[in-house]
């Protein structure tokens, strides 16, 4: 009887473990040489590279995204600095470690071929369609984001920045893409065509019509891109804060970043999502815009962008680069 009673207890136990690994996780074993993990520092508010990580060393994995994993290192990894803490690993470091969500990790040109082919870039079925007055936004000239070489005075427009404006002035998918996330986000058109969001990069913003301000717009997010990321769909900065940041605007990678920073869940998901669809870029990055700078009941006169607090650095300042960039439209001044 109480060989009986033990075995049962051996296999209850086992029934326990088993099923909270299987919950909580699967264990994997690292691979490859020069392995690095991207460790949260101890306030939460940075990351730092863990270097010297062997093959064959053991980890937890507790969740996976596009291009890492979340995994939780032992008491036994090397270096110390790793052991009991979680980490971001890419996935060529884990055992058969390819991403749960493609084949293979989307490229910017994949991501270009896809917004050229579907408008805003989603092909899903019953993605919503351009209204007419969009259709008539799109067939307008604006202007093309230049970039001026310091060097010899030429004009050109960085690689993808002519995806939302071409240097003949046509709209590329980039732009059709921020005009139908704006129609989106600001339906009423009270924060952006409305004029409620307050620039102090460009004053004379006020007196623009409602189709100059959105042409406006395009050129922000182009300038807003090119210097995040060289208007690269497919960027990635895993050392970023707490979680990375990805897409052509750097927004939060990590899901609960976007929670806990109160993002609206409608345009940004608290929950795992696809950071490299370019609805989600252009409609979270337009949600921010509205949240943080449009005037509202908290604030009447709004915040103004490029004075004091934005999302991205370079535009907390009017001599901040991508504020002087916008600054440079013409009209502004």
């Amino acid at each position: 009887m109480r060989l009986l009673k033990w075995l049962l207890l051996r296999a209850l136990i086992l029934v326990f473990t088993f099923g909270f690994f299987t919950w909580a996780g699967s264990v994997t074993r690292l691979q490859g040489t020069n392995i690095r993990a991207y460790v949260p520092d101890k306030n939460n508010k940075g990351v730092r590279v863990c270097k010297g990580l062997r093959a064959g060393m053991s980890a937890q994995v507790l969740s996976r995204g596009k291009t890492m994993a979340r995994v939780k290192f032992g008491n036994d990894a090397q270096p110390p600095e790793c052991r009991n803490r979680w980490a971001w690993v890419p996935h060529k470091y884990i055992a058969g470690g390819t991403s749960p969500n493609a084949a293979r990790p989307p490229t910017q040109d994949d991501a270009i071929t896809e917004a050229g082919r579907c408008p805003g870039g989603d092909c899903s079925p019953g993605a919503s369609r351009p209204t007419a007055s969009l259709e008539a936004l799109f067939s307008q000239n604006y202007q093309p984001l230049i970039i001026v070489n310091d060097n010899d005075g030429s004009r050109q427009s960085m690689r993808n920045c002519d995806q939302f404006i071409k240097l003949d002035g046509s709209l590329g998918p980039f732009g059709r893409g921020t005009l139908q996330a704006i129609e989106a986000v600001d339906p009423g058109g009270r924060c952006f065509a409305g004029g409620q969001i307050p620039l102090a990069v460009c004053p004379r913003y006020g007196s623009f019509s409602p189709s100059q301000r959105l042409k406006f717009w395009v050129y922000a997010f182009a300038a807003i891109a090119h210097d995040e990321s060289g208007c690269n769909p497919a960027a990635t900065n895993p050392t970023d804060g707490v979680g990375g940041s990805d897409g052509m605007f750097q927004l939060e990678y990590a899901w609960w970043r976007r929670r806990d920073s109160d993002r609206n869940a409608r345009f940004c998901p608290h929950r795992p999502t696809n950071s490299r669809n370019l609805t989600f870029q252009f409609q979270c990055t337009a949600s921010i815009l509205k949240d943080v700078h449009c005037a509202s009941s908290k604030r009447p006169g709004g915040r103004p962008l490029g004075r004091g607090m934005a999302f991205w650095t370079q535009l907390q300042g009017t001599s901040r680069v991508t504020s002087r960039m916008i600054a440079a439209y013409p009209g502004c001044r």
